[in-house]
C-alpha cells in the first residue's frame, strides 16, 4: 500500500521500519507551501546523486530516499553490491561493508 504523508510521518514510519510505500502528500517541510525557489533552482541548476546502499537497506532506507528528497534531484542513481530487478539499483559485484567502499566509488 501506498500511504501519502508529511516529512515528519514519513521519517518516523522509516524509523520504525515500516513496509508501507511512501511519498510525500503535502511537502510543507521548511518553506511552508512555497517551492517557487526550488522549482525555479531546478531549471538553473542540475543536481545528481549518487546514493551507496546495499541489498538489506532498499526496502527499508533507499525507497524512503527515492519517494522523498530524492524527487527534488534531476537524477539519482542508486549503487550496491548487486543489481535488483524491482529497485533501480546499479549492482557493482563489490562486498558489502564499510571497507569496500572505495571500491564501490572506483568501479
Amino acid at each position: 500500500a501506498i500511504i501519502q504523508t508529511t516529512h515528519e510521518e514519513a521519517y518516523r514510519k522509516a524509523a520504525s521500519q515500516s513496509n508501507e510505500k511512501i511519498t510525500i502528500k503535502n511537502d510543507t517541510h521548511m518553506h511552508h507551501d512555497d517551492d517557487s525557489i526550488a522549482l525555479k533552482l531546478k531549471e538553473q541548476v542540475r543536481v545528481l546523486v549518487w546514493v551507496m546502499t546495499s541489498p538489506e537497506n532498499l526496502a527499508k532506507k533507499a525507497s524512503v530516499v527515492k519517494n522523498t528528497w530524492a524527487g527534488r534531484c534531476n537524477k539519482v542513481i542508486f549503487f550496491s553490491s548487486e543489481d535488483n530487478a524491482e529497485f533501480p539499483t546499479i549492482g557493482l559485484s563489490i562486498p558489502e561493508g564499510r571497507d569496500h567502499l572505495t571500491a564501490k566509488t572506483m568501479k
